[in-house]
Formats: C-alpha cells, sequence, structure tokens
C-alpha cells in the first residue's frame, strides 16, 4: 500500500508535536501544584446582585455535587412526615378495578391460501409443517368437518365466505378469523 506524499509529512510531524507535548507538559507538573490566591475585587455600585454574595477565600473546600456524599444519602433515608387524610377519605375503601375481560390466546395456525373453484372453497391453514384444507362445499373425507376439534382446543363452528368461526373450548370463547385480513398479513 502507497502512503501519499502528504501523508508522509503529516504523520511524523504530529508524532513529534505529541511527544514535545507530553515532555513539556510533564515538567511543569514537576514544579509543584500552583495555588490560587485569594483576589479581593472592590464591588462597583452598579453591580448590586454581586454585593449579596459571600466572600470566599480561594482554598475553601466546596461541595460540587451536594446531592451526593454521606449528608444526601441520610438525608434520602429518612423516613417521611405521616400524611394527614381527611376523615372521610380514610373510611372509604380504596376502589377495585374491574376484571379484565377473558380473552382467548391468538389461535395457533396461520391462513396461507384460499382456492376458489366454483361452488368449491377451500381454506388452506399452516402451522410449522402441518397442513389443514378446510373444505367448503366437498365432500373431502380427510377434511375437518363442523364440531371437528382442531389443536386440541379449538372446535371448528362455522365457515363462511369472510371469515371462520372457532371456540376456544378452556374458556368458552368464541374465536374469529378473518380471511381476508389473515391472508393480506393484516391480521388473524
Amino acid at each position: 500500500m502507497k502512503i501519499p506524499m502528504y501523508l508522509r509529512i503529516v504523520l511524523p510531524l504530529t508524532i513529534a508535536a505529541c511527544g514535545y507535548a507530553m515532555l513539556t507538559d510533564t515538567a511543569s507538573d514537576e514544579a509543584g501544584p500552583v495555588r490560587a490566591k485569594a483576589v479581593s475585587k472592590k464591588v462597583k455600585p452598579a453591580d448590586k446582585n454581586l454585593s449579596t454574595l459571600p466572600e470566599l477565600p480561594a482554598s475553601a473546600p466546596r461541595n460540587l455535587f451536594p446531592n451526593q456524599g454521606p449528608q444526601a444519602m441520610a438525608a434520602r433515608n429518612a423516613p417521611l412526615p405521616a400524611l394527614s387524610r381527611p376523615k372521610e377519605m380514610a373510611a372509604q375503601p380504596a376502589p377495585i378495578p374491574a376484571p379484565v375481560p377473558a380473552r382467548a390466546p391468538a389461535f395457533p395456525m396461520k391462513v396461507s391460501g384460499l382456492w376458489v373453484d366454483g361452488a368449491q372453497r377451500k381454506i388452506i391453514l399452516t402451522k410449522g409443517d402441518q397442513t389443514v384444507i378446510l373444505c367448503q362445499g366437498c365432500g373431502a373425507a380427510a377434511s375437518p368437518k363442523i364440531g371437528d376439534v382442531l389443536e386440541r382446543n379449538y372446535r371448528l363452528e362455522k365457515i363462511e365466505n369472510e371469515r371462520i368461526t372457532f371456540t376456544y373450548l378452556p374458556l368458552q370463547l368464541e374465536h374469529i378469523v378473518d380471511i381476508d385480513r389473515a391472508i393480506s398479513g393484516t391480521g388473524n
């Protein structure tokens, strides 16, 4: 790999400058820490806000993080003062939230296809490598019929043009699969 001429010049200069900065920086550290001197500044009458500030000597330690440390921890762990409530509120029990209505879990099979041939309508349901063909208007013996149970918990109730209705057996809840939405991928 060939390095351009400008990089051949700039790279050694950069390394030399970094080395120089390191050498001169350590020389100033050996001289010892620099102490700040307290400077008293006379306040002009126009600076009324500055006259209310206390003067601090330069060597006074300042707490840069007042919300941290042992004093702040003690203040955070202190017990809270007791809150007083009106007697009317204390006598009323807390409201009980309304129970959430039970819902059947999502139907485990997906509608992967629809085949319409004249009066026959075949709906293809898949789950992994398992395929079930619901046949409406045909006399196929292998096709599940109304009342058959699929996936152990779903009983086939109705096959309509737009939807398939199942009953989720553990909760006896109706579950409707919209065929058009399931095929388009917007829902099951």
